[in-house]
C-alpha cells in the first residue's frame, strides 16, 4: 500500500454505529443491516461479537488479532468460529498488503456466498486492508461490517459507487513481484 494512501483509508467508509460496549453495539448494527441479502465481517472483534448477537455472517475474516495484539478472552475466537463455520480458508497476508493468496480466499468465500456456503477465513498477518477488494467485488444486495477500535462497528452497503470508489483504491497499490 503507497504511504499517501493510509490518511484516505484511515477516514474509514460507512455510516459508524457509535459504541463502546460490543454487544449493545453488534445489535445496533444487526438492526442497521437487517435489509441486506448477505453479511460480510471483518475484524476478530466484529465477528466474534456480531456471532453473539445471534447473527452468523455469510463471509468472516479474522487474524486472530485486534490492533496488532493477540486477542483473549473473545467468546467466539478462532477455535470457536472454526468450528462453526461449513468452509475454512487460510491465506498469508501481511500488514500493508493484499496478497494474490488472500484475493484468492476471498473470492472463493463471495462465491461460496452465492451458493449459500458460509466460510471463515483466517489471516495470518493482518485482514484490515481485505475490505478493499470485498467490497470491490461483493454483490451489491451485502454489506460489509468492520471495526473502529474505541468507536463502534463502520457498516458499507455495498452499491456501484462503493464498487468503483474500491477498484480505483485498488488500482493505486503498488504491485511487488516476487524474485
Amino acid at each position: 500500500m503507497p504511504d499517501h494512501l493510509r490518511e484516505v483509508l484511515s477516514k474509514g467508509k460507512g455510516e459508524l454505529i457509535k459504541g463502546e460496549d460490543l454487544l449493545p453495539t453488534a445489535l445496533k448494527t444487526l438492526e442497521k443491516v437487517r435489509d441486506c441479502k448477505e453479511l460480510i465481517a471483518v475484524g476478530d472483534v466484529v465477528c466474534s461479537t456480531i456471532v453473539e448477537a445471534g447473527k452468523v455472517p455469510e463471509v468472516c475474516v479474522i487474524d486472530g488479532k485486534s490492533r496488532r495484539t493477540p486477542i483473549k478472552g473473545l467468546r467466539y475466537g478462532i477455535k470457536e468460529l472454526s468450528s462453526i463455520y461449513s468452509k475454512v480458508l487460510r491465506a498469508n497476508n501481511p500488514a500493508s498488503h493484499i496478497t494474490e493468496e488472500s484475493l484468492k480466499a476471498l473470492r472463493n468465500s463471495l462465491r461460496m456466498m452465492r451458493e449459500g456456503i458460509k466460510s471463515l477465513i483466517i489471516v495470518d498477518g493482518e485482514e484490515d486492508l481485505l475490505t478493499l477488494p470485498l467490497a470491490a467485488d461483493a454483490p451489491t444486495s451485502s454489506c460489509i461490517i468492520y471495526g473502529s477500535p474505541g468507536k463502534g462497528i463502520s457498516v458499507i452497503q455495498v452499491n456501484e459507487g462503493i464498487k468503483k470508489e474500491a477498484q480505483n483504491i485498488l488500482r493505486k497499490f503498488i504491485e511487488i513481484k516476487p524474485f
